[in-house]
């Protein structure tokens, strides 16, 4: 399996901050010692691939964690050409300001290497409150008392976007809670790096997002987000159960990417129109899957130079089984849900 890396040209000339080596960066992340047995996050480590599979809690994140993630994912998502390099060196930051819209409950999934290399990342995200956007309600009097169906409740950052009713039209999507939902965001491989391994490390997110999702002490019912063609593919490759919505338009700006005086960081390629498409997954379809998600993970546990053989081996035939998001044109307020990645 080889995927490609993804990306965008920058609009602007990149500045010499987000230029330099990211060798041996950010070795805080990939050291589970230096936390020691009582640390809640999750390891992983792969003797064959020499990966390091990091699953982190916001709310447990140290101050050196938290500023790790936060200069990884402004510096790559400038690199990417999703942040406009301009506007980051104007405002000076360092730091990704998006990182303050996360509460204690969402997670971070990073992949790594012993020399402390970041090589992949992703993010499980609460909504967004609209009265605060930046400090987003859990509890009884916060989102547990909004479902999807409702116009005034907090939004996910790909519904500032795509709106409530990409997801709140849907006969399923609609009933759910909001609390119970997560979307999945910031999936980026490192712009500066290039390893054998960086396949790997990809697939190593995508299984680790799937844990998360399947884990009850998550409590999470569904998921939602919006994909680029290549993580679309990289996803269906690996038989994820997504529904997909292609014609969804947009129809505002996605509020997770501004500063903290609500300046929007993306670059006009960030958001061009049909190439990301919202996307929707059911937790109860991945806990189906739980059998070929133990052989993947055994997969990339592999000595290195089978990894590949073995990735290449497994197969996955449950996409013959549509999505349970995938339900009729009619049934989901006039919006196509599909299969099909594009």
């Amino acid at each position: 399996m080889v995927y490609p890396r993804y990306g965008r040209e920058t609009q602007t000339a990149t500045p010499s901050t987000f230029s330099g080596s990211d060798e041996a960066r950010y070795p805080s992340l990939f050291a589970p010692g230096a936390r020691g047995s009582a640390s809640p996050h999750r390891y992983v480590s792969r003797q064959g691939s020499g990966l390091m599979v990091t699953t982190m809690v916001h709310g447990h994140l140290t101050e050196e964690e938290h500023d790790a993630i936060a200069e990884y994912r402004l510096r790559h998502y400038v690199l990417a050409g999703l942040y406009d390099a301009a506007v980051v060196e104007q405002k000076k930051l360092r730091l990704d300001p998006a990182m303050s819209l996360l509460v204690d409950r969402d997670v971070h999934i990073a992949v790594g290497d012993a020399a402390g290399r970041f090589l992949c990342y992703m993010c499980v995200q609460s909504a967004l409150s609209d009265r605060n956007r930046r400090h987003t309600a859990n509890g009884p009097e916060g989102q547990s008392r909004f479902h999807f169906r409702d116009q005034d409740r907090p939004r996910f950052p790909c519904e500032t976007e795509y709106g409530l009713d990409v997801y709140g039209k849907h006969d399923i999507l609609g009933t759910l809670p909001v609390v119970r939902v997560r979307e999945i965001c910031r999936f980026v491989r490192n712009q500066s790096v290039q390893t054998p391994v960086d396949s790997f490390a990809a697939i190593e997110v995508v299984l680790a997002v799937t844990r998360v999702i399947c884990d009850p002490r998550h409590e999470i019912t569904a998921i939602v987000g919006c994909a680029s063609p290549e993580v679309r593919r990289l996803l269906y490759r690996l038989g994820m159960p997504l529904a997909y919505a292609p014609h969804a338009h947009i129809i505002g700006d996605n509020m997770g990417g501004s500063t903290e005086d609500d300046t929007l960081l993306w670059t006009t390629l960030s958001h061009v129109p049909g190439r990301f498409w919202p996307i929707a997954l059911a937790a109860a379809d991945l806990v189906k899957m739980g059998e070929y998600l133990d052989k993947l993970d055994h997969a990339l546990a592999q000595p290195g130079a089978q990894i590949g053989q073995a990735l290449s081996a497994l197969s996955y035939e449950g996409l013959g089984t549509p999505p349970q998001y995938i339900v009729p044109v009619e049934d989901a307020g006039g919006i196509l849900w599909t299969a099909n990645p594009g």
